[in-house]
């Protein structure tokens, strides 16, 4: 209705004239809310960015298992589409986006060993000469030659045959599903990889209170140290390939940056008994600026990190992992107390699935050498994680507000409450 208008008696048409603006006006402002805002929100990803153009591209080959047909599990470890693609996602966009023959033998659970009897006729094109046309139906390939105005019978496809690799790649693929959630627990990182091509957000935020000690910030009246202070920090990973990826963090916390780098190495299988990960990084304070007084104030101004995650997953419901990590120069303020500048941790964390979006995550992290900060125990965390599409939320406990590599390992002696947030942008 594009206007509305309110008739009165004749007395009040003054009254009427007005309501009549008022109305235009919110409706003027509605507009520009609209426009603003839906954009916003789509941007947010409430809905999933899944590309039906691939699913249909499957469902229209003539070997195609009906099955599998309108799913978005056919290709995303999601059954709701968008995010991480399971193996069969990832060897289709190592085949160039495109259904070979070679892509039907290594998956024979998404394809058929005869074509389907009723399916509409596929035409290619050849690259290499125009005039020539291949039609596909019910399992007969003819070739036409434009030029020559003529035709002949192809023999069809070789049918895909269950052979070992494809049978290893069927295991990997039923192997794939990852019991963690997300790219790290709490503070330890898990051996999930990134996907290819995808640019990935965190953001960390720890308070500085003990949730049930008054004393200290906590306690209902300050709603368990919700109330208090906090560290925020913020970071952004890229994945380069399905195994390599490239991250940046910052923390308030000295004013610490940290770039750095990991390879996933292996991922479990039937064939695999573990997945493995390396990671390494560099830390450097005051927003990595070295100057004559920030020299004087710190003991070290830079430092590096290097780890290694062993991770094994328990019938897809629970995951186990050792973190051995080595941090040098983690000694920030001078103390001639303690002649270590390094510091060697071994880490151990878990992952239990509660539903397949919900997890409840622990962390262990005991230092075995090096340097100790006075007067800290080793970190212990605890949280529970909530997946969707793209993002994943978790409510966690912590003996340590630190986050970056060097930092968190170094202990802490309070816990306090924070929370974690990743979300896929792209």
């Amino acid at each position: 209705m594009s206007s509305f208008t309110v008739v009165f008696l004749v007395g009040h048409k003054m009254k009427s004239v007005r309501l009549e603006m008022n109305l235009k006006n919110s409706r003027c402002w509605f507009t520009v809310w609209a426009g603003v805002a839906l954009p916003f929100l789509v941007g947010l990803g409430i809905s999933s960015w899944a590309l039906p153009k691939f699913l249909t591209m499957y469902e229209s080959d003539p070997y195609s298992n009906p099955a599998w047909h309108g799913r978005c599990d056919t290709c995303h470890i999601n059954p709701k589409g968008s995010g991480p693609r399971n193996a069969f996602g990832q060897a289709f966009e190592r085949h160039g986006e495109t259904i070979t023959m070679e892509l039907r033998a290594a998956f024979p659970d998404r394809f058929l060993a005869q074509p389907r009897p009723s399916h509409e006729p596929v035409v290619e094109f050849n690259q290499e000469n125009p005039n020539l046309i291949t039609v596909e139906m019910n399992g007969e390939r003819i070739q036409i030659d434009t030029a020559t105005k003529t035709f002949h019978k192809l023999e069809s496809p070789p049918a895909p045959l269950p052979t070992s690799s494809s049978r290893g790649s069927q295991e990997n693929s039923k192997a794939s599903v990852p019991t963690v959630l997300d790219h790290y627990f709490v503070n330890l990182p898990s051996a999930v990889p990134y996907a290819r091509h995808s640019l990935n957000m965190r953001f960390t935020h720890r308070f500085d209170s003990a949730p049930f000690d008054s004393m200290r910030g906590g306690g209902p009246s300050n709603l368990f140290g919700f109330d208090g202070l906090a560290i925020s920090s913020f970071g952004l990973e890229y994945g380069l390939t399905d195994r390599i990826a490239l991250t940046a963090y910052r923390s308030p916390l000295y004013k610490t940056v940290e770039f750095g780098g990991e390879i996933s190495i292996l991922q479990e299988s039937k064939r695999l008994p573990f997945s493995l990960k390396a990671l390494a990084s560099v830390e450097g304070r005051n927003n990595f600026k070295l100057t004559v007084n920030n020299r004087d104030f710190f003991e070290h101004f830079y430092g590096g990190n290097f780890q290694i995650v062993i991770s094994r997953s328990i019938a897809h419901r629970a995951e186990f992992a050792f973190v051995p990590t080595f941090s040098t120069n983690t000694k920030v303020f001078p103390d001639d107390t303690n002649p270590h500048k390094n510091t060697v941790a071994m880490g151990m964390a878990t992952s239990i699935k509660l539903t397949p979006h919900s997890a409840i995550v622990a962390e262990y992290v005991p230092r075995v050498g090096g340097y100790e900060f006075s007067g800290t125990q080793p970190v212990v965390s605890l949280g529970i994680q909530k997946s969707t599409a793209r993002h994943v939320f978790a409510l966690v406990v912590s003996k340590t507000q630190a986050t970056t590599t060097g930092q968190q390992i170094l202990g802490g002696n309070v816990f306090t409450v924070g929370f974690n947030i990743y979300r896929r942008l792209f």
